[in-house]
């Protein structure tokens, strides 16, 4: 009994802990684009249920978003976009909004701008 209790809490905290991702937010769905040479012909594309990476001219990868998780910050929202593509296991990729408009990669030194929006739907 006691076992079966122990199960049923680890599922709890399972599914409630998925309960915390969201549906990605208007402000992080268009296509950005950065100035920093070392991108130059590359974007990224975020939509209501895809992310794409354009990493070379006519190349781009695409992954089905599985929600967004979000928590205020000093220097802008921090989100945490999870995403994955069949057979593959989830990724995340960690986004700030420094300011309107203007997006940050966590670890990134680059500043991204939103060129329009998303083909991706949103």
């Amino acid at each position: 009994m006691a076992r079966a209790r122990g199960v049923c809490a680890l599922a709890l905290v399972a599914a409630l802990g998925c309960a915390r991702r969201e549906a990605v937010p208007a402000a992080l769905i268009g296509r950005w684009t950065t100035d920093d040479p070392r991108y130059a012909d590359r974007a990224l594309e975020i939509g209501t249920e895809q992310i794409r990476f354009g990493v070379d001219p006519g190349l781009n990868l695409s992954y089905r978003v599985q929600g967004i998780e979000s928590e205020p910050d000093p220097n802008g929202t921090l989100y945490r976009l999870f995403y994955d593509a069949p057979g593959e296991p989830e990724r995340s990729l960690q986004l700030r909004l420094p300011a309107p408009d203007r997006l940050r990669l966590e670890n990134h030194a680059e500043l991204w701008t939103r060129a329009g929006v998303s083909t991706l739907g949103g």
